[in-house]
Order: structure tokens, then C-alpha cells, then sequence
């Protein structure tokens, strides 16, 4: 079984900041508060300040952890296409500071900065492939 770690492509500094410039509230979490959880619908994205957050999921006789996402991180960027409830739960694993971003807000951003639109995308794109990664490597027989 292949058990090498796959990272998360890291956003630019300019996303970044442009991200916490549309951010309507800065939060702290507590380790162990729920930024969310399984099956809510959800109305904000987050940007990962400081800290870390697991996006944690249900199993047959656990909670197992799928990602985990530090400093730099958007959590919920699926939410962004997907009006869904969620399908995975975010977790303060420490104390985090953590930019809020209204989901529609972050939709407007999008359409005025398209030249950022591939970035996020490529991103998008490497949380699935850790993901993915996770559950091939997680298969119990």
C-alpha cells in the first residue's frame, strides 16, 4: 500500500490577502470547537490564519480524519461549488484564527479576479487528490 503523504498546493500570498480583505469576521477557535458539521448546509468559507483545523468524517465505528489543513488554508472551498449540506465536518485542532468569508461574497470575488480562478482551481485539485489518497490508503480488508 502507498502511504506517502500528498500536501495541499499552497495559495499565493496575493489570494491570500485578497481573501482576508473580503473576510466579514475574523474568529478564534478553541481546540475541539466545530467550525462545522456533517450534513449542515453552510453559508461561509474559511481562511486558516493561524492554527489548524481536521476535516473529520463519520465511519462505521469512528470518526476518521480526511484532511488536514493549516495556516494559509481555505476549509470548506468545496462549498463554494456545492449548495449541499456538508459531507465532512471542520475541527479546531488547536487554538485557530480563522477569516470568514460569505460563501456568495467569495462567488463575487471570483468573477472580478478570473485570472485567480485557475489558482483556486489547481488547489481545489490537490484537496481532492489528498483526499482520494486518504481513502485508497484507509480500505480495511
Amino acid at each position: 500500500m502507498n502511504n506517502e503523504k500528498l500536501h495541499i498546493t499552497r495559495l499565493s500570498k496575493e489570494l491570500v490577502d485578497k481573501v482576508k480583505h473580503i473576510s466579514k469576521r475574523i474568529s478564534t477557535y478553541k481546540q475541539g470547537d466545530f467550525l462545522f458539521r456533517e450534513g449542515e448546509n453552510q453559508n461561509y468559507i474559511y481562511l486558516i490564519e493561524q492554527g489548524d483545523v481536521s476535516l473529520i468524517k463519520k465511519g462505521i465505528n469512528n470518526i476518521v480524519e480526511i484532511v488536514h489543513q493549516n495556516e494559509g488554508d481555505l476549509v470548506g472551498v468545496d462549498f463554494i461549488f456545492n449548495n449541499t449540506e456538508s459531507g465532512y465536518s471542520a475541527v479546531a485542532n488547536e487554538k485557530t484564527l480563522l477569516h470568514q468569508v460569505l460563501i456568495d461574497d467569495f462567488k463575487v470575488f471570483l468573477k472580478e479576479n478570473n485570472n485567480l480562478s485557475l489558482e483556486l482551481i489547481q488547489y481545489l485539485s490537490s484537496l481532492i487528490k489528498q483526499i482520494e489518497n486518504y481513502s485508497k490508503n484507509s480500505i480495511r480488508c
